[in-house]
Formats: structure tokens, C-alpha cells, sequence
């Protein structure tokens, strides 16, 4: 009885200009955290509760996306969240900054555990220059802005940029 929908999307954080790495974080968070032109974050939130579904989004270092999961008789509801999501993001000011002060705590403590500083120096060794190597600093996260997101955004979710696969009762 579910349906599961994933929008592939041809991006990633190799894209993100050095001085604004943590951008596609931000962006691939706040895309569904942050609302839409409809919706804002926690109505999106309330109305997923209610019909037990889920969409999420993200952008890794080579692609970007997002997932819809629901129950087939909430298809069409859900449909509509996902596309709204996916396509007119409002990327809230509010949970924008929530997201930087997530990823500013993250940077205070990456040197907590020796994995993480293992594998950070190991990209640092293996890719050199490319742009695997880098890694955000409090400067970078604090430079990005709503602009930057909607303006990324605008460059590569669009539908000839997409690839859409779905799986269940559909």
C-alpha cells in the first residue's frame, strides 16, 4: 500500500564556490525544513504526521534530491507536498539560521572524534586542489545567504535536470 518517489537531481557540493562551502548543506536542509510557497516548514510537518508519509531532501558532494513516502490512498496529497518541496522551495529565514548554527556547532566539535579527523584529512590527502578536499569553516557557513540558496536552487532543480524513479502501488 505505499508509494516511494525519489527525484535524483544532476548537483552537488563540488559546485559550491569556496567561500561558501556549506551552502549545498544548508540548501539541501532548508529546502524541506524551510516551507514552501504554500506551506510553511511545520505545516508541511503536520500534514506528513497526519497521513503518516514523508519527504526529505538533501545534496550530497555529487547529486542532490528528495523522496516522497506514502500511503497510496495520500498519493495525490503527497504528491503535491513533494513537487511543492521540490520545485518552490521559501527557504524561511528562521530555519536557515537554524541550520547554520547546526553546522557552526558541528565545526566547534569536529575534532571530537578521531574518525571524523581521520576521514576529513583523508579526503585532504586523496583529492588534493578538487573540490572533495575542502571543508566548511564558520567564515564559509557564515557567508552563505537566502540569496545564495534561492539562486542555487534556481541554477539546478529543474525538471531537465531531474531524474524521477517510483516504486510500490502506484
Amino acid at each position: 500500500p505505499l508509494v516511494y518517489l525519489r527525484a535524483m537531481v544532476r548537483t552537488g557540493s563540488y559546485l559550491e564556490p569556496d567561500d561558501k562551502v556549506g551552502l549545498t548543506d544548508i540548501c539541501g536542509t532548508v529546502m524541506r525544513t524551510g516551507g514552501t510557497a504554500k506551506m510553511t516548514g511545520d505545516q508541511i510537518d503536520e500534514e506528513l504526521e497526519y497521513v503518516a508519509g514523508a519527504v526529505e531532501t538533501w545534496i550530497s558532494d555529487e547529486s542532490g534530491g528528495a523522496s516522497l513516502n506514502v500511503l497510496k490512498k495520500d498519493f495525490d496529497r503527497g504528491l503535491e507536498i513533494f513537487a511543492d518541496v521540490l520545485m518552490k522551495p521559501a527557504f524561511d529565514q528562521k530555519k536557515i539560521d537554524l541550520r547554520r548554527n547546526q553546522l557552526i556547532e558541528g565545526i566547534r566539535r569536529r575534532n571530537d572524534q578521531p574518525a571524523e579527523i581521520t576521514r576529513r584529512e583523508w579526503r585532504r590527502l586523496v583529492y588534493a586542489a578538487h573540490p572533495f578536499a575542502r571543508i566548511s569553516t564558520i567564515k564559509t557557513v557564515n557567508a552563505v545567504t537566502r540569496q545564495d540558496l534561492v539562486d542555487f536552487h534556481q541554477k539546478y532543480f529543474f525538471p531537465n535536470n531531474v531524474i524521477l524513479t517510483a516504486t510500490g502501488d502506484f
